[in-house]
């Protein structure tokens, strides 16, 4: 909505000055978007409280599903039990199925208590988990920290249907989805397998297993008609960016047999991701250029010859790539897990960087920084000049090179565990020595002399800084002036966990402490209060202390902690803050910390849920995201744009991009996206709705901005904001004058909603 001053509108004619309220415009309305699905024709149904399902029903183990009535609804479901439980149909098969098109794949979930499955979709290579009620979010006992909370988010109290808008592959798996390249044996006219599935009981404690009743495949005619237009403010005030990264979704069109690929042409899977893209409202894709330092589709060889990185079995794909999304109009942002590079002479197997303990009578015992041997064969010194020059040939690459055909919004750098350590090699501390005028520096003094270390660690921080500088200067010499430098530092899937792994528990803790105390599970495990946790800086000083070591290693120095006081002033280079969980941006201090003069860049963390349910179960490879389900799976994004007020917003994923809550997470997105890249300020006494948060940006001669945020999972109805500047108010996505009168606006918000 846009409030046009009197003054304004008679002095400055189009150039108005206005408060701008975004709200949906045309299908991102949450009612529109569902209206236009249900429109789409069922291709295929199944009623999962039949006692046989049809479709190809199966079950494992046999007879771990039974039919219940659940809140006045039949439906199927799983009981929790000691082992992995799961159900799976095949849709739409002989059905006229075609590889490309757009679909709907609904479920009908029935909501009476807490719950917490998977729901795979081996159509599109999806897999999804959702959690409903007072349920986790994520399951326990996986490699990566779950980050455990609990928060009271409203039940359906009947059937929530689930929704992925999806483009069906040209080759799916059956039930088993090995995580190594296999042959996929369905076509569209085989249909497609969808599965309903758990983990053990003790994985989710607390949940009351999977309850479904009914599954739908529809067909849309036109993935336009579903397209989110995004109404963008004046360009000159700055936009903001929404973006995303796939971790283990490249198995999908890695493989060199063209049957083992979901489709045979590689460019195709990510023309879908563009389609979806598209439909859900982000603006930028984070393309993988480097996994743990491994060349991911962009020809390396050509200017610097094949044994500088290792050459991709499909180098051609990061610039068709780019070819694709220039004339899909997106905008990419290449993600690099850097550790130098990875070929035979190169960077990266030099292993140049030493941890403190190293000893080089004993080189191969202690020169690994952590346990994770997968990370720890290559790695890059960042004080070393060899190291720029060897990342600026990248940059040439994958960058300079391909100038001109799409969109870069700059560089996103993510070193894994060791990738990009502090160095403690004798060639490092020289280094340091001459920096600062130490001229007594080894290895066995900086063990012992805590002050020395602290002023090594200290220059090494503004050597990593000034190797970002480098980066972005590069990118301006290329002529992307506003390109800007992303650096997370959070190595692990999930964001860094709490002191103490507690589950977090927004009520009844001691409900939790009951179910945690049980023999099945690790009893040590604490039991804090959302209050508790969101009660001063503990996750800050987490994000930002030093990691915690393990077994002797030496994690703080192998994943070294952000610094983002050195970022402050700085253009166009921000560290990115880690966030998943509602204590993660509940303080705002521990944002505003990581504020730049560009801004705030936030990441959402999503903890892998590997593993899981054991391949052996049939299923193969188990990797899902997980959401809050309804309003609630974009509360926490809601809640960071309330008190962080982030300019760019990614995520980094574990599979492949999906959501089973489309209408929700458009919404979020056109408003987050219309909403200028300029500083705001939080206005007190806005309103006095509870939980509602309202932020004031100056848009000069454009007007103000408001964004005003839901942060909790009630309605907020006919509440009145008052507004800083008196005029009238237009609904900047579509236009519309809006009813007020003058100085205060009446308006309703949906749970967990955002509005500017």
């Amino acid at each position: 909505m846009r409030l046009h001053s009197q003054h304004s509108l008679h002095c400055l004619h189009s150039l108005q000055c206005a408060i701008i309220l975004l709200t949906s415009a045309s299908l991102a309305r949450a009612d529109e978007f569902l209206n236009a699905i249900a429109a789409a024709p069922v291709i295929d149904e199944v009623n999962l409280a039949l006692g046989d399902p049809g479709h190809r029903f199966v079950q494992s183990p046999a007879g771990c599903s039974t039919v219940q009535t659940v809140a006045g609804v039949a439906a199927r479901v799983i009981p929790p039990t000691t082992s992995y439980g799961y159900v799976a149909v095949r849709l739409g098969e002989s059905k006229g199925l075609i590889a490309g098109a757009t679909y709907v794949l609904e479920v009908d979930v029935v909501e009476d208590q807490p719950r917490s499955f998977f729901l795979l979709n081996r159509g599109d290579d999806t897999a999804r988990g959702i959690a409903c009620g007072a349920s986790l979010p994520d399951s326990m006992y996986q490699y990566t920290d779950c980050n455990p909370e609990v928060l009271d988010t409203p039940l359906a109290n009947g059937v929530r249907t689930w929704r992925s808008v999806f483009t069906l592959n040209e080759r799916s798996f059956d039930l088993d989805s090995p995580r190594n390249p296999a042959w996929r044996p369905l076509t569209p006219a085989n249909g497609f397998r969808v599965v309903i599935a758990q983990p053990e009981r003790r994985r989710f404690v607390g949940s009351a297993g999977a309850a479904v009743s009914a599954i739908r495949l529809r067909k849309i005619a036109d993935p336009a008609t579903l397209r989110l237009t995004i109404n963008r403010p004046p360009k000159e005030l700055g936009w903001r960016q929404a973006f995303w990264r796939e971790e283990m979704a490249d198995g999908a069109m890695s493989p060199a047999d063209n049957q083992q690929r979901a489709f045979a042409n590689r460019i195709d899977w990510y023309a879908a991701k563009i389609r979806l893209m598209k439909t859900l409202g982000l603006s930028a894709f984070g393309k993988d250029l480097l996994e743990f330092g491994h060349n991911q589709g962009w020809d390396s060889a050509t200017t610097y010859g094949y044994d500088w990185v290792n050459v991709s079995g499909y180098s051609t794909l990061w610039g068709d790539l780019l070819t694709l999304a220039g004339q899909q109009g997106v905008a990419l942002l290449p993600y690099y897990e850097y550790a130098g590079s990875v070929g035979k002479t190169g960077l990266g197997p030099q292993r140049r960087a030493k941890p403190l303990r190293f000893d080089p009578a004993n080189a191969a015992a202690t020169q690994d920084y952590t346990q994770v041997s997968w990370s720890e064969i290559n790695n890059a010194d960042l004080t070393d000049p060899d190291t720029r020059v060897d990342f600026a040939k990248m940059l040439d690459c994958t960058i300079r090179q391909q100038l001109g055909k799409a969109e870069i919004l700059g560089v996103w750098l993510r070193p894994r565990p060791a990738q990009m350590p502090v160095s403690f090699s004798d060639a490092t501390m020289a280094r340091f020595a001459a920096g600062t005028g130490n001229t007594w520096v080894t290895r066995e003094r900086l063990r012992s002399d805590a002050t020395l270390r602290g002023q090594y660690l200290a220059w090494w921080n503004l050597q990593r800084r000034a190797f970002l500088v480098d980066v972005r200067d590069r990118l301006r010499g290329y002529g992307l002036s506003a390109a800007q430098v992303l650096f997370t530092v959070a190595a692990d899937e999930s964001s860094p966990a709490l002191t103490g792994d507690p589950i977090v528990a927004e009520s009844n803790p001691d409900r939790w402490r009951a179910l945690i105390n049980s023999p099945e599970h690790n009893r040590w495990r604490p039991v804090m209060t959302l209050a508790e946790a969101t009660a001063d800086t503990r996750y800050y000083n987490r994000v930002t202390g030093p990691t915690p070591n393990m077994g002797g290693w030496e994690w703080q120095h192998g994943v070294p902690a952000p610094d983002p006081a050195n970022y402050a002033s700085l253009d166009a280079i921000a560290m990115t803050y880690p966030y998943n969980r509602r204590y993660t941006v509940s303080v705002a201090s521990g944002m505003n910390a990581f504020r730049t003069t560009n801004g705030l860049a936030m990441i959402r963390h999503f903890p892998l849920n590997e593993d899981t349910i054991p391949a052996a179960s049939g299923l193969g490879y188990a990797c899902a995201d997980m959401e809050l389900a309804g309003p609630s799976c974009v509360l926490n994004d809601v809640i960071a744009v309330a008190n962080g007020d982030p300019r760019w917003l990614g995520m980094l994923t574990g599979r492949s991009l999906a959501t089973g809550y489309p209408q929700h997470v458009r919404a979020f997105y056109a408003a987050f996206l219309a909403l200028p890249a300029r500083p705001s300020q939080r206005l007190s006494g806005a309103t006095t709705a509870p939980g509602v948060v309202v932020r004031s940006i100056d848009g000069g001669a454009h007007g103000t901005w408001l964004a005003i945020a839901n942060t909790t999972t009630a309605a907020a109805n006919a509440i009145t904001i008052t507004m800083p500047v008196a005029g009238t108010v237009t609904d900047c996505a579509n236009g519309a004058v809006l009813p007020s009168n003058g100085t205060s606006l009446v308006i309703s918000l949906a749970p967990a909603s955002l509005r500017a």
